[in-house]
C-alpha cells in the first residue's frame, strides 16, 4: 500500500491537521477535513435548506436583492441559517462527484467575516459552487455563487468560484469542466475584479476555445453582473429570456485579446 495512503488512513480521526510523508521522505503537515464533521455538517445543511423552503419571506428576500428563484435555489442547495448574531445563506458545495463536501455561508449583511466553511481546513479554491455546464457555450465563470446562480435562472450555464476574487487559480476540475469551451468572464467595477478577470483569462489561455472579459458600464464602485441582472429582471421587469439574449450579445462585443482593451457594455 502506497505510504502516504496508509498512514492518513491510520491516523486519529479528529486530527485537524494531520501528518503525511511526502515523496521526498519528509513528514509534512495537510489538512484533513474529519468525516464525521463533514456528516454532521452535511446535517445542518438539510437543516438550512428546510428553513429556506418554508419561509417565504426569504425566498422573497433572495429574488429581490439576488434575481435568484426559490426554484434555482432549491435545485442546486441554497438554505438559511439565522441567529441573534447575524443571517447567513448557506449554499451546499459538492465535489466533482457529487458528494458533499462543505456548507459555505454568506452573510447576508451587516459587519464581521463575509464567509466561512464548514467543516473549515478546507481547500477552498478547489470549491465551486453552483456547477451549471449544460447548454451552448459561453460558460460563465463567475467570482462568488450569487452572481452566477443568477446566470443559470437566466438559462445560461454557469460556476461559481467560492473563494470569489481571492482565488489565485483556478482547480483542475474547473480546468476539466472549462475545457475546449467557451469562457465569458463578468467583471466587477473595481480593481480587485479588473486583476480577476485579466488573470482568469491568462489561465484559461491553451484550455478553454476562447476566453472574454465582459464589462458593465457603471460608476458605481464594485458593480457587477448580478446588479446588472436585479436591474434587468427585479427592477425593470425583463423576461429572463430577453435579458439572457442581451447578457449574450454583449458576450459577442467582447475582444478575446487577454492584454487588449475589452469596450465596457451598457
Amino acid at each position: 500500500m502506497d505510504a502516504c495512503k496508509w498512514l492518513l488512513e491510520n491516523l486519529p480521526s479528529d486530527s485537524a491537521a494531520n501528518t503525511f510523508l511526502a515523496q521526498d521522505g519528509q513528514l509534512q503537515q495537510t489538512s484533513v477535513v474529519d468525516e464525521k464533521e463533514r456528516r454532521e455538517a452535511q446535517s445542518l445543511m438539510n437543516e438550512y435548506k428546510q428553513l429556506f423552503e418554508k419561509d417565504t419571506s426569504v425566498q422573497d428576500l433572495l429574488s429581490r436583492d439576488r434575481a435568484v428563484s426559490k426554484d434555482i435555489a432549491m435545485k442546486f442547495g441554497v438554505g438559511w441559517n439565522s441567529s441573534s448574531r447575524a443571517e447567513y445563506w448557506a449554499f451546499q458545495v459538492v465535489d466533482e462527484d457529487n458528494e458533499f463536501r462543505a456548507i459555505k455561508y454568506h452573510r447576508q449583511s451587516g459587519n464581521g467575516s463575509k464567509g466561512f466553511w464548514k467543516p473549515g481546513g478546507q481547500r477552498t479554491a478547489q470549491l465551486l459552487f453552483p456547477v451549471y455546464v449544460q447548454g451552448d457555450d459561453p460558460v460563465w465563470l463567475c467570482p462568488g455563487e450569487f452572481k452566477a446562480l443568477a446566470i443559470v435562472g437566466l438559462g445560461l450555464p454557469a460556476i461559481g468560484v467560492t473563494s470569489g476574487e481571492g482565488s489565485a487559480t483556478l482547480s483542475e476540475w474547473a480546468k476539466r469542466l472549462l475545457g475546449n469551451r467557451s469562457v465569458a468572464l463578468p467583471q466587477d467595477n473595481d480593481e480587485v475584479g479588473k486583476k480577476w478577470t485579466e488573470r482568469m483569462q491568462t489561465e484559461l489561455s491553451g484550455i478553454a476555445r476562447d476566453v472574454r472579459i465582459v464589462q458593465f458600464e457603471s460608476q458605481a464602485p464594485g458593480y457587477d453582473v448580478g446588479d446588472w441582472i436585479v436591474e434587468k429582471v427585479i427592477q425593470a421587469g425583463h423576461s429572463n429570456r430577453d435579458v439572457a439574449e442581451e447578457l449574450l450579445k454583449l458576450y459577442e462585443e467582447q475582444d478575446t485579446n487577454p492584454r487588449g482593451v475589452e469596450s465596457k457594455v451598457t
